[in-house]
């Protein structure tokens, strides 16, 4: 889409406009799951054409991603022009906020808003708004003008900070704040990432390999996936490159005893099965039920027969008792590795519950140790940036068992690798230095 056409329907089409402030209106209430408000507000509008749905879901991103940013520029533009912001119209304010946002992405000019079909008191904010990067700039102290500028509360700019450094955590969150990419793992038990890409040629979709793991493929535009014949076939999974390497660095030997013992919908239960080439037996357990019926439809699509998906409602069989070779804890955390792909949660999580769930995560991994063999690995992993739900749970975890010990991570798999993914001892991916989401991960052998 040209940029000209594309910036006259922000500015200036209706169904694009009356869309994006009923998504901000709606996203606003307590229960709201942002990704979910999008695609149901996208699926009521059956007459949008493709261009505007594309426009619409970009821009919907945009919003949540610089909403504390956008809030504060609007408080300055309206102290510099006058207006009291409590008595703005609240119509006026989320049609504010929208232009704001593309005014600081460098969609538009102020001019333009001003110039546009627009309510008064929102092309005087527009046009007092001033220089975007220069009034963030003015907030005096370091952590908050990095927080400010990405849109984080205080409290996680500080964490990431504290745990990565001030230049390294603004790489970090900025990292956050830009789109994920679309991509898949190539299930091996049907067919090779080589074949799938000529496979999915055919149906005109463009897909290249990832760099980190042997399955992964980027695909080239954003298209309707759950509408591929070859997705339909089972021939491939969404899931993230650094997802993937979670199953990467299990390293599950064909015909050995695995359990994921934290499976969810299975997207890392199908990956070991792809790895064990259906031999051996994994046990995917989690204390969701609903979550795991979810995994139930996925495993036969992939044609996955070595899968026991376990409810919680009864116990783990005895025989699995100290006689796991590998242990999978993809613990329970705060998602803060996640939020390029749900930025809502940077105004949902909170550093009490992070603290919550260490407690939680150490329970589980304290929980593992019952199964996993003389020899046998535990990895935990968890999509946290916080150290406080990585290293310092690992830690502490070795601290109460002393017959585990920590396996370097470039002991365990390709040295190499295991530098490209972190430090050449645990995992630790992240969007600015990979392209992957934020992800840790820890070997733990029982001695």
């Amino acid at each position: 889409m040209e940029t000209a056409e594309r910036k006259n329907l922000l500015l200036n089409d209706h169904h694009v406009r009356k869309a994006l402030l009923d998504i901000l209106r709606i996203s606003t209430r307590p229960d709201a799951f942002f990704s979910d408000v999008i695609q149901k507000e996208l699926r009521a509008r059956k007459d949008l054409s493709s261009k505007r749905r594309r426009i619409i879901a970009d821009a919907s991103y945009g919003l949540i991603r610089a909403d504390r940013k956008v809030k504060y520029l609007i408080d300055v533009a309206a102290a510099e022009a006058g207006i009291q912001h409590l008595m703005l119209p609240a119509d006026d304010y989320l049609l504010a906020r929208y232009f704001f946002v593309l005014i600081v992405n460098d969609e538009v000019h102020p001019y333009e808003v001003a110039t546009s079909n627009v309510p008064e008191t929102v092309a005087r904010l527009a046009l007092s708004m001033g220089d975007p990067a220069a009034r963030i700039k003015a907030i005096g102290e370091p952590t908050r003008r990095l927080a400010m500028d990405v849109s984080v509360p205080d409290w996680l700019a500080e964490q990431i900070c504290a745990d990565f450094g001030s230049e390294e955590a603004g790489l970090l969150l900025r990292g956050m704040n830009t789109r994920a990419p679309l991509t898949i793992r190539a299930n091996t038990l049907k067919t090779t990432p080589a074949k799938l890409v000529e496979t999915l040629r055919q149906e005109d979709v463009e897909a290249s390999p990832s760099s980190l793991t042997p399955w992964g493929l980027h695909f080239e535009k954003r298209i309707n996936i759950r509408g591929l014949h070859a997705f339909r076939r089972g021939l491939f999974e969404t899931q993230d490159e650094g997802s993937q390497l979670i199953a990467l660095i299990a390293r599950p030997e064909k015909n050995s005893r695995v359990m994921d013992l934290c499976a969810g919908a299975g997207g890392k239960t199908l990956a070991l099965a792809a790895m064990m080439e259906n031999t051996g037996t994994i046990l995917a357990a989690d204390l969701s039920g609903r979550r795991l019926k979810r995994m139930i439809p996925r495993l036969q699509r992939a044609g996955a027969q070595n899968v026991t998906v376990h409810f919680p409602d009864k116990p783990i069989p005895k025989q699995w008792k100290r006689n796991t070779d590998v242990v999978l804890v993809d613990a329970p955390c705060s998602g803060s590795g996640t939020l390029r792909r749900t930025p809502e949660k940077r105004n949902t999580m909170s550093l009490d519950d992070v603290m919550r769930l260490t407690h939680i995560q150490g329970e589980i991994l304290d929980e593992a140790t019952r199964w996993t063999r003389e020899g046998g690995h535990i990895i935990y992993a968890t999509c946290s940036l916080f150290s406080a739900e990585n290293d310092a749970v690992v830690e502490a975890f070795l601290q109460r068992h002393e017959n585990f010990q920590q396996v370097p991570l470039s002991e365990h798999i390709d040295p190499e690798l295991a530098r490209a993914i972190g430090d050449g001892n645990v995992l630790r991916v992240t969007p600015h230095r990979h392209n992957t989401d934020g992800f840790y991960a820890a070997v733990l052998q029982r001695r």
